[in-house]
């Protein structure tokens, strides 16, 4: 794991055990996962994983990009229902 790899892991996890928000907790969870796919693409760089795993790499990246999506929207309806993107005022999603 490359110094870039391990800073964006640190960043995420940080993000991920004191959330400020749900925008930035949903960020986090992909940045994490954008940190997955770089280390992977790193590895096949220096030969050390085959390049069959590039299809992994955009499996990865589809599914992080459909997560995103999904994410956007439950943001989207949750903000309009608490005018808040607290972490806080989402313990009780009911409506």
């Amino acid at each position: 794991m490359t110094l870039f790899v391990g800073i964006l892991a640190s960043i995420a996890i940080y993000g991920l055990l004191y959330p400020k928000n749900i925008f930035g907790f949903l960020m986090s969870i992909e940045i994490l996962i954008l940190a997955s796919a770089t280390n992977m693409i790193e590895r096949m760089a220096f030969g050390l994983a085959n390049v069959e795993s590039s299809v992994g790499v955009l499996f990865i990246l589809v599914v992080a990009g459909a997560e995103l999506a999904i994410g956007l929207a439950l943001i989207v309806r949750a903000f309009q229902g608490h005018s808040s993107l607290q972490i806080d005022s989402f313990h009780q999603l009911k409506e």
